[in-house]
């Protein structure tokens, strides 16, 4: 029996990004993967650095790539948040 879901692949939890590269104007590129992860290459194509989304320098070079880091949400709790209504 066929599943009724649009996709039949299993979701990997956490920010998906789309993989992309930018040219640097001294030579080589930034390039960030599917997780997050930005690599600097050299004009020669060697690694010349590595960050990953959780890396303090990794909003420094997600920038250019026009995002933000945002911190981590939390559920609020506390008297302003009412209680959940039992049926």
């Amino acid at each position: 029996m066929a599943s009724k879901g649009k996709s039949a692949r299993p979701t990997v939890p956490g920010p998906h990004f789309k993989r992309r590269r930018l040219e640097l104007a001294e030579g080589g590129a930034l390039v960030m993967g599917g997780d997050g992860s930005i690599e600097q290459t050299d004009a020669a194509g060697a690694t010349t650095g590595k960050w990953a989304s959780g890396d303090p320098e990794w909003a420094h070079y997600a920038i250019r790539f026009g995002l933000l880091p945002h911190a981590q949400t939390v559920a609020p709790h506390g008297r302003d948040v009412p209680e959940p209504r039992s049926t």
